[in-house]
């Protein structure tokens, strides 16, 4: 009978297993022939153990232990010597000498042994030569040479088991014998000790959605968040916990919050990680991120909604806003056709003394880009909005009076498919002094972009071009226009030529034509701008620091405002006529870390406004 146990242990202050070795045992015949015979002066043996006898799992064997079916006392032999091999054969067709020298067995022990314990007791070798690392898949073969010289009595006996061909064994007197074996039967009970690793460590997950301290969550929303790396061998699992107390095991990286939040509420969840293997589970040492999030204002979703009165309400679109659409939208009916033509920022001036939400609400869940400028009673909120051209897709309008709720859709229809992944309308560059130029572009509508990049040379080779933007310029991938622009301070007085590079998801590149460009020497006395600008943010997205070149011309002052989603400033500066750099670290005006996410550069100036958008990562 045979019965594999794998011994094991809990370390203090953690949920830590480690396997001490791995045990082969229930033999209860006993044999002096192997794994080795101490009643010949020179001796040699080798065993098969198969695969199953490891538990079929790979480990570093660090030494090895039989079981006395005797009680020897202190017997010690000379010049003992072990090797291991891996092995596909499950037993010995042939007694062979089999020379592990040559076969590429691993020595693992050399030196001599003194045998000493009582009967069942098991004697324990450790390696002095190598481990052997186990591949968890092979059989192995132990040979035990015995060059001791002399003999006497005493000598152990083992434990051992009953498997056909396991073992074949060899003994003689004058010399070490070379010559075939006796094939035997005997398998000895043995212990591998295997090495002591670790088990391993669990990290934390950061949790996407809700952010922590978000407003107006939906009340159809998931809770997201990053998974843990794969680990072979273990599975992967997340314990929701929701205000305090689990409700869910999962095994994805999103859970629905539909059915467990109500409006105008405040909330806690975070998520607790874990790798389980064997029915243990491993944790993070450190406790789980908690969140707070707060759910949209208005009526609980079973209290009738009353209707409202939304023709008090005007929204004001300036006639460059969006051609052919009427000024004033008194009841944003949903069956409005339009096709958004140009980009820009929209000023919704709202008449009447009503809260009001607008919210990015996309019914093809897909992605929009766009800025919206809310004002209430006067005062300016600055709520992002995104929109992309796809039929269908559409910016839901929510609006609450008197605590109740009402909503309202502008969908877009009648849009041409197949669009070019980008539709560039404009490239040039302007040469300022010699201190810099400045590129711009204009795209008409963008799709499946990667980014951009500004290529310059000396020549009109563009196989001479060097890029000079450090990092990959953002595109906004919208169907609306797009104007960017980037300034290239690294020139002195000559001639360049520029081109647009564009690189998309697919990895596909499109040039542009060379625009050329002379940078005259200007004199010694600093020139100011004779334009006001502002340069894409680089890098976005970002996660330590991200910054914009700003140009502000003669006799104006300009003030670059970094929002949040919720149109809440992080941090303002204000600049006066020059050149300059606007950096941003990721904190806000009291040095306070902000969330990642989407944030929004904008530059105001007397003669025009300008806005970027930019993602922090953690």
């Amino acid at each position: 009978m045979k019965k594999i146990v794998v011994v094991i242990f809990v370390m203090v202050f953690s949920l830590s297993l480690f396997a001490e070795f791995i045990e082969c045992s229930g033999g209860t015949s006993s044999s002096k022939y192997v794994p080795v015979y101490g009643f010949y002066s020179y001796t040699w043996s080798k065993v098969i153990y198969k695969a199953e006898d490891l538990q079929n799992t790979a480990n570093t064997i660090t030494g090895l232990q039989y079981q006395f079916y005797n009680s020897p006392d202190n017997y010690e032999m000379l010049n003992q010597t072990i090797y291991i091999k891996h092995e596909t054969a499950s037993s010995f067709s042939n007694s062979i000498y089999d020379n592990p020298l040559l076969n590429g067995a691993t020595k693992v022990f050399d030196g001599n042994i003194n045998f000493n314990g009582t009967a069942a007791h098991w004697f324990e070798i450790d390696f002095n030569m190598n481990d052997f690392e186990y591949n968890g898949t092979d059989n192995i073969v132990i040979y035990w040479e015995n060059r001791n010289g002399s003999w006497a009595g005493g000598y152990p006996k083992w434990f051992c088991d009953n498997v056909n061909n396991s073992s074949v064994y060899k003994y003689l007197d004058a010399s070490f014998p070379t010559s075939n074996g006796t094939l035997s039967d005997y398998k000895p009970n043995i212990r591998f000790n295997i090495e002591n690793s670790p088990e391993p460590e669990c990290p934390l997950v950061d949790i996407v959605n809700p952010q922590n301290n978000e407003v107006n969550v939906r009340l159809d929303a998931y809770l997201s968040w990053n998974e843990l790396p794969i680990l072979e061998g273990y599975n992967r699992g997340y314990e929701i916990i929701f205000n305090g107390e689990q409700i869910d095991v999962v095994d994805g990286n999103s859970y629905a919050l539909e059915g467990r939040v109500d409006y105008s509420t405040s909330y806690t969840c975070s998520v607790k990680p874990f790798y389980e293997k064997d029915l243990v589970k491993i944790y993070p040492t450190e406790n789980p991120e908690i969140v707070t999030f707060y759910t949209l204002a208005g009526a609980a979703p079973d209290t009738p909604v009353e209707e409202n009165p939304i023709t008090d309400i005007e929204i004001v679109i300036p006639d460059n806003a969006i051609p052919n659409v009427p000024q004033i939208l008194a009841e944003l009916p949903t069956d409005y056709d339009y096709q958004p033509l140009v980009a820009c920022s929209y000023d919704f001036d709202l008449i009447g003394d009503y809260t009001i939400l607008i919210e990015s609400q996309l019914f093809t869940d897909d992605i929009i880009n766009g800025n919206a400028h809310l004002y209430i009673g006067g005062n300016e909120l600055v709520y992002a909005v995104e929109w992309i051209g796809v039929e269908g897709g559409g910016l839901g309008i929510e609006y609450y009076y008197d605590g109740s709720k009402g909503e309202k859709d502008i969908v877009v229809t009648n849009l041409e498919d197949n669009t070019l992944p980008v539709t560039l309308s404009s490239f040039n560059a302007v040469a300022y002094s010699d201190e810099y130029v400045s590129i711009n572009w204009v795209t008409e509508s963008e799709s499946n972009l990667l980014g951009f990049n500004v290529l310059r040379a000396e020549s009109e080779n563009v196989e001479n071009s060097v890029r000079v933007n450090s990092s990959m310029i953002a595109p906004n991938n919208t169907s609306q226009t797009s104007e960017y622009s980037f300034v290239d301070d690294e020139v002195t007085a000559g001639i360049y030529y520029y081109w647009l590079e564009t690189r998309e998801l697919s990895n596909e590149v499109e040039l542009s034509q060379a625009f050329m460009v002379e940078v005259k020497a200007g004199d010694d006395s600093p020139q100011l701008p004779t334009e006001t600008l502002l340069g894409n943010p680089y890098p976005s997205p970002f996660a330590g620091n991200t910054q914009a070149d700003l140009r502000v011309k003669d006799g104006e002052t300009a003030s670059v405002t970094v929002y949040n989603l919720l149109g809440q400033v992080v941090k303002r500066e204000s600049f006066s006529a020059g050149n300059h750099t606007f950096e941003w670290n990721g904190n806000d005006s009291k040095g306070n870390k902000t969330a990642s996410g989407i944030y929004f550069f904008r530059m105001t100036t007397p003669s025009q406004t300008k806005s970027y958008k930019v993602l922090k990562l953690k």
